[in-house]
């Protein structure tokens, strides 16, 4: 009997927490129970008062101080365009130090040949002096001890791509 008092209170008393968090004023629950595994069982009455606590006003929230971050370093993926030889082939700066570069993916016309001229000019004005993200494949330098890569404005234009649409 008196077990399952205990459970009906306990039953009682977390039902009552989730009410009395939602109510402003205290709740009382009288729960009454009759043994019925003995003859001669009275009623036993248990009166469970729940009283919902207060909740503190929330606080101004601190600004979070700045971390310092180290400065960067170069990005050895980063180089700028000095020179235009030709529509597939451009020079640039990387870390301090020029390198020849030829575009993966594209052979244009030399110099000397129908339309060498309008691919260079097309390169000229599409990476000329700017700053290029270069991205290597397979295969570091070509024969000719160009460096192989896929070339991308710092906007993300594919000049690559660009290239062999124009």
């Amino acid at each position: 009997m008196r077990r399952r008092l205990v459970q009906i209170g306990l039953t009682v008393i977390v039902l009552l927490s989730s009410v009395a968090c939602a109510q402003p004023t205290p709740i009382t629950v009288i729960v009454t129970a009759t043994p019925t595994d003995t003859p001669q069982a009275t009623p036993t009455t248990v009166v469970v008062t729940a009283t919902p606590t207060h909740t503190p006003e929330p606080t101004a929230t601190r600004q979070p101080t700045r971390t310092p971050t180290p400065s960067p370093t170069a990005d050895p993926n980063l180089a700028t365009v000095t020179s235009i030889t030709d529509g597939d082939t451009i020079t640039v700066m990387l870390e301090g130090q020029e390198y020849k570069l030829r575009y993966i993916g594209m052979d244009c016309p030399e110099l000397d040949q129908e339309y060498g001229q309008d691919a260079r000019v097309a390169n000229q004005l599409l990476v000329g002096g700017q700053q290029v993200r270069l991205e290597r494949d397979v295969s570091d330098t070509d024969s000719f001890g160009r460096l192989l890569r896929y070339v991308y404005l710092m906007d993300d234009t594919f000049v690559n791509g660009e290239l062999v649409e124009a």
